[in-house]
């Protein structure tokens, strides 16, 4: 800013003004993300003042956490165990309210910050977070012609025994679905499957939908040793006890997937193949891939070959989570 200020006596000796200059320079930065447990990659709420183990590396498992780090909110003097044949990096810090086993192990370029302040988790912490969707309901009655559904509700148990198109629409099937021998069934477009407390199992290969969308309240769905469910996007809502499991070699895969469990499990087999990724921007759970709320405490498990890939946000923040994969079974935040 540049001004001219007139003089007063000055002017006797000949200076009628001085040009008066001033300089400021503002820098803005964009602020990194304040460091708590919201900003990282994987993080454990336990919030057990003595805990130990809360967050622990067991094996030799290799780690690779990009743009971010890790939280631990157990307090005890081990709340992040690390195994010494553990390769670990991450961008971010491990940071833990208690401490680590090893303080001085290398998670380079990241550090290991002990003594962080614990945070206060709850039911209604993660209130925010979408569930589930209400199930649809059925005004008419379906039908089965030949190796085709129509949409509506079903009274009496369907027999699938051929490979089967299910055209779009819900299905609410009140007595239960059989896939007998090697049948499958597909969707041509949005199929809505109504299970109640009825279990389904895709028992072979072939079973592959456009858009799948599976309500059930203590029914299971099962994709056993020989069967196979592809949806190139999945939904699956279960508001009571109802589990989705993988058994050993079966395969699931899923480009846009979100999986609710109220009270139910997801249960994967060693020698699964599952490739899963969370809905994409936009959608109503874009971003999370499995979900169990605060009131579910049942543990996780997940097993899988070298060829599993979870993309998306893993959301159990009452359970303890085991990944127990093979070399190549990848998760991705």
């Amino acid at each position: 800013i540049k001004s001219h200020v007139p003089t007063t006596f000055a002017r006797i000796l000949g200076w009628t003004q001085f040009t008066n200059t001033v300089e400021a320079i503002a820098r803005a930065n964009i602020t990194p993300p304040v460091s708590n447990w919201l900003n990282a990659a994987l993080v454990a709420v336990n919030a057990d003042p003595n805990g130990n183990s809360c967050f622990k590396n067991t094996g030799n498992p290799t780690v690779n956490i990009h743009g971010s780090g890790i939280f631990v909110n157990c307090g005890g003097s081990s709340a992040l165990f690390l195994n010494g044949t553990a390769d670990i990096s991450m961008d971010g810090d491990a940071e833990v309210h208690g401490c680590a086993n090893n303080e001085d192990f290398d998670i380079s370029p990241g550090d290991i910050t002990c003594s962080v302040p614990q945070q206060t988790l709850n039911a209604s912490t993660f209130a925010g977070v979408p569930t589930t969707l209400p199930a649809p309901t059925c005004t008419n009655a379906g039908s089965q012609s030949g190796n085709t559904m129509y949409p509506g509700y079903f009274n009496s148990s369907v027999i699938i025994s051929t490979t089967t198109t299910f055209t779009p629409g819900t299905y609410c099937l009140n007595a239960g679905m059989t896939m007998s021998g090697g049948s499958s069934i597909n969707g041509t477009g949005t199929v809505r499957l109504v299970m109640g407390n009825n279990d389904l199992s895709f028992r072979s290969s072939g079973n592959s939908f456009v858009d799948l969308e599976v309500y059930t309240q203590n029914g299971n769905l099962d994709v056993p040793g020989s069967g196979e469910l592809t949806a190139n996007r999945l939904r699956f809502f279960s508001t009571g006890s109802g589990d989705f499991s993988a058994g050993n070699h079966a395969i699931i895969n899923s480009s846009d997937a979100y999986l609710y469990f109220e009270s139910g499990n997801f249960d994967t087999q060693a020698q699964a193949t599952v490739n899963l990724q969370a809905p994409p921007s936009g959608d109503t759970f874009a971003g999370y891939l499995i979900h169990y709320p605060w009131s579910n405490t049942n543990a996780m498990t997940l097993n899988g070959g070298t060829g599993c890939v979870f993309t998306g946000t893993i959301l159990v923040p009452h359970s303890d989570l085991t990944f127990n994969g093979g070399s190549g079974f990848e998760l991705h935040g």
